[in-house]
């Protein structure tokens, strides 16, 4: 199933606005600019306020949301799939910190179904040239049934202003059923009741408490 353009640019909106009003981002520090084509990526999102280094840019921002206590870091429980694993047994603190996008959307799917947590940040290292971390930003949507994700990435072009914003869907819906063994630390925006977060067609987006 394909979302229509308009509700795509919609659930942009939506997203990225909460992402914003999470981290207490003034509306005039940030925009959104839709691409012409359906495919990836699907918006641009410019976020800058050379005057004010709390908003200077999105890692800026998330910095200083952990700082005021906006938002926290927080260790879940994941089952045993994929290679969730081998990174466990390769990391040196016991918890997964990153993982392979082979993993990700089954973990997408089961933070939202079993954890209520359908709305988080993933830290995912620093680039190659400024050092720089790089954030994820995860939403987990359901459009006529099908499960979508709706990703911000904050390193996602030249200039650390620009980001860029994509909504796709999920590759798997099916996670594994084993009990949940597998530590990952995630900073959780959101927990939520499934019902009533992904019923994108008939509810409005409820803003984050």
């Amino acid at each position: 199933m394909i979302i229509p353009r308009k509700d795509k640019k919609r659930i942009i909106k939506e997203f990225v606005s909460e992402i914003m009003n999470k981290l207490k981002v003034p509306d005039e520090d940030w925009e959104i600019r839709y691409t012409e084509s359906l495919n990836h990526p699907t918006a641009d999102v410019t976020m800058g306020n050379p005057n004010d280094w709390r908003y200077r840019d999105m890692g800026e921002a998330i910095k200083y949301a952990y700082l005021k206590n906006y938002i926290k870091t927080d260790i879940v429980q994941v089952p045993q799939g994929g290679m969730m694993k081998t990174w466990l047994d390769r990391s040196s603190t016991n918890v997964v910190s990153n993982w392979s996008n082979d993993d990700n959307d089954w973990i997408l799917i089961y933070l939202a179904e079993r954890e209520g947590i359908d709305f988080w940040i993933r830290e995912d290292g620093a680039d190659l040239e400024g050092g720089d971390n790089k954030y994820l930003i995860y939403k987990v949507i359901k459009f006529n049934n099908t499960y979508y994700i709706a990703v911000l990435n904050t390193q996602g072009a030249k200039w650390r202003t620009d980001m860029w914003c994509n909504l796709y869907p999920a590759k798997t819906s099916i996670y594994p059923k084993g009990n949940a063994t597998i530590p990952i630390v995630i900073t959780p925006l959101s927990r939520s009741k499934l019902s009533s977060f992904m019923n994108w067609e008939k509810e409005p987006w409820r803003d984050v408490k």
